[in-house]
């Protein structure tokens, strides 16, 4: 997850760009991301402090993974928005979850190096995922007919990410 959400919020404002939307609906663009984690975050640390994290996580993955998948593709930017506030909702839920997730399964003496390991290796997703978004942008340019056809195929491959990751999230046992 944190690759998929790394490569669309790296792209996604230069993608709106490249599609002569204005500073002001990139901007809006943005800040719905940012609007549907913070209607999540409290409400979703409550909930899912008791909840057994697979299916949450898997959940989150699929809405998130379909969203970016189908993101470069909705007809209008009103859609878009509405989109984007929803992946919003799913990746906050997903990393809300991930906290009670390792502390009910860590002893006390590990659960620094373990907490400090997952964010870990979120990061290394993030960087790792940007990274070779960034390459193929540039390597699809050519043969998709320009920057912004690469950057949709790019973002929309960021679902895929995510959705791979539900199929990891389901092999997850947590009673």
């Amino acid at each position: 997850m944190g690759a998929a959400s790394a490569v669309t919020m790296t792209f996604l404002a230069r993608w709106l760009n490249l599609l002569e939307h204005t500073k002001t609906e990139i901007g809006t663009f943005q800040s719905l991301d940012s609007w549907g984690k913070v209607a999540v975050a409290l409400p979703a640390a409550f909930v899912l402090a008791r909840r057994p994290a697979r299916g949450v996580f898997v959940t989150s993955a699929l809405i998130a993974g379909f969203v970016y998948l189908f993101l470069p593709f909705l007809p209008s930017l009103e859609w878009m928005y509405a989109a984007n506030f929803v992946a919003g909702l799913a990746m906050t839920v997903h990393y809300v979850a991930i906290a009670p997730f390792l502390f009910r399964h860590t002893r006390d003496e590990d659960r620094a190096a373990v907490f400090s390991l997952a964010e870990a290796a979120r990061t290394m997703a993030a960087v790792g995922g940007a990274a070779i978004a960034g390459f193929s942008v540039a390597r699809l340019a050519g043969p998709l007919g320009g920057e912004a056809a690469a950057t949709s195929a790019v973002i929309s491959g960021a679902g895929g990410f995510a959705l791979l990751g539900a199929l990891f999230y389901a092999r997850i046992h947590d009673p």
